[in-house]
């Protein structure tokens, strides 16, 4: 491999790894522009507040090592020329599919994680939610009505389908944008 490849590959692979930070700067940009937009976060009403910081707290902390290995499995592995581990796959998504059904339940009671409004606590599943659906493994969410529902609903928004087209571009293999 020549080294600009190796340089593509290692910034494929870091754009992918890169949502860890993107949940801090997510919330620095809804608050630094929440006067010229939506309060995002709703920090206008402390209850929904506390919801949407509950939801992303469960992306964070359950959905993310549910999702992550996965997604690292069947994308970085093989960028880096190695074979995933189909058994670290398989209890992930034993993993998932507990979370899931928590998605499930949760969305059969409001449009959104955190209420009826779309907040970062949706905003933050797209990366790993995105590159997932891509996967054999993407009837895990079909199978839940309501929360594939919610994932085509705002994953299917212009601006999203763009973000989306640019990851594609950056990480799927012979992906053309």
């Amino acid at each position: 491999m020549h080294d600009h490849e190796s340089d593509l590959m290692r910034m494929r692979v870091l754009k992918l790894l890169v949502n860890q930070e993107s949940r801090a700067i997510a919330r620095y940009v809804a608050r630094k522009y929440k006067s010229s937009g939506p309060d995002l976060l709703r920090e206008g009403d402390l209850q929904e507040s506390a919801v949407v910081d509950q939801w992303m707290e469960v992306e964070a902390h359950q959905y993310n090592p549910a999702m992550s290995p996965i997604v690292f499995q069947l994308f970085v592995i093989p960028m880096r020329g190695g074979v995933p581990d189909q058994q670290v796959i398989d209890n992930s998504l034993v993993e998932l599919e507990k979370v899931l059904d928590i998605y499930e339940d949760r969305l059969s009671k409001s449009k959104y994680l955190a209420g009826d409004f779309f907040s970062p606590a949706d905003l933050n599943h797209l990366p790993l939610t995105h590159y997932f659906m891509t996967t054999p493994y993407k009837s895990l969410f079909k199978s839940c009505p309501h929360l594939n529902g919610w994932w085509e609903d705002w994953s299917s928004r212009p601006a999203v389908k763009k973000v989306t087209d640019a990851m594609d571009y950056a990480v799927i293999p012979g992906c053309k944008s």
